[in-house]
């Protein structure tokens, strides 16, 4: 009898919002887009930069409350699919809340002040890894966003 661990691979989900379901990555098709699909802002959304020459002259003037450097970061958060799993992980390791959080945040607030301390109050890790929050930010800021792919049901970006 072999003692040996079983090697099993860990599916990685992509969540589509306009079909309110996960589909499997390998069952999505490839997609045209440069990005994923993000909801317009709200209505009563407060007034907010959308360009980096508008945030620009706002941050010079102070009259915004994040830094350049937040905004876009911020920009590079909203590329991120919303997906369960990771590839360069060998365990279940996700960051599908935070992601929804970020679109959250964006639709109804824009971009936050501070979007490191943003992050790790939404962060919301399990309790035996709460321990490691600054370590589990790292590594989401270092995921590369993956390529997005289309969802099967309506097409899509995801």
């Amino acid at each position: 009898m072999s003692l040996r661990a079983a090697s099993h691979s860990i599916p990685i989900l992509r969540y589509c919002k306009n079909c309110k379901a996960w589909f499997h990555l390998s069952c999505c098709p490839p997609s045209d887009a440069p990005s994923v699909l993000l909801l317009p802002p709200a209505p009563d959304r407060p007034p907010h930069p959308s360009s980096f020459t508008e945030v620009l002259d706002l941050t010079s003037l102070g009259r915004v409350p994040f830094s350049l450097s937040d905004w876009i970061s911020w920009q590079q958060l909203l590329t991120l699919p919303i997906q369960r799993g990771c590839q360069e992980t060998h365990f279940p390791l996700s960051f599908e809340c935070l992601v929804f959080d970020i679109r959250k945040q964006h639709r109804y607030q824009g971009c936050p002040p501070n979007v490191d301390n943003w992050l790790l109050r939404h962060l919301h890790p399990a309790p035996h890894l709460e321990h490691n929050a600054h370590a589990l930010l790292n590594q989401f800021r270092a995921w590369t966003p993956p390529v997005p792919v289309a969802c099967p049901r309506c097409d899509n970006p995801i």
